[in-house]
């Protein structure tokens, strides 16, 4: 469907010669941005059918914001990314109640995944490789956002908004699909070696 999506988009913008060149690498993009489409018009369904709008608006941007700077694990297809992100921010709906932490207990995690975020920082995949420029770029951009959410997520808790949980979870899958990723480079770099 992604495939059938970009190749007809592409046909159109050679037709009203927009492209001309790099026709592959237009395509790879048009069906990421339909991906990403998707995924966000279906968290945004859900959070206004489940009356939880807030909650699925944060944990879209967290994630398109945030991770853009700092990498992670993606599946292979786009209807892996598509279902994996669903249902993590379905495992957050139904878990919910049970993230009321203490102040204390969410500044470690917070300490945690800023720690994550500075040290790995950010993430490349096969996908998206970087230059040295990019690279300090995408660290200074990742590290900026993290403080500022993990405050914003701080004054939520000290305010008793209950909007901080969607945010520490939305973090804390960052930090968590960012050592996914790395875990799954040093797998594969062990296989090669061998």
């Amino acid at each position: 469907m992604f495939e059938f999506l970009a190749e007809k988009t592409i046909q159109i913008l050679e037709s009203l010669n927009i492209i001309s060149k790099n026709r592959a690498i237009y395509k790879f993009r048009i069906e990421i941005l339909i991906s990403i489409l998707v995924e966000i018009l279906l968290i945004m369904i859900i959070g206004f059918i489940l009356d939880c709008f807030f909650e699925a608006l944060i944990y879209n941007v967290i994630f398109l914001v945030l991770r853009k700077y700092t990498g992670g694990y993606r599946c292979i297809t786009h209807l892996g990314n598509i279902s994996t992100y669903v249902a993590f921010f379905g495992l957050y709906l139904i878990m919910k109640d049970y993230f009321n932490f203490s102040t204390v207990v969410l500044c470690i995690i917070i300490l945690i995944i800023e720690g994550i975020i500075v040290y790995l920082s950010p993430v490349q995949s096969n996908n998206r490789i970087l230059n040295e420029l990019e690279q300090k770029k995408y660290h200074l951009c990742s590290i900026t956002l993290s403080i500022l959410i993990s405050i914003t997520c701080l004054i939520l808790k000290l305010l008793n908004n209950s909007l901080y949980t969607i945010l520490i979870y939305s973090f804390s899958l960052v930090a968590i699909l960012m050592v996914g990723e790395k875990v799954i480079d040093k797998i594969e770099l062990l296989n090669y070696i061998n």
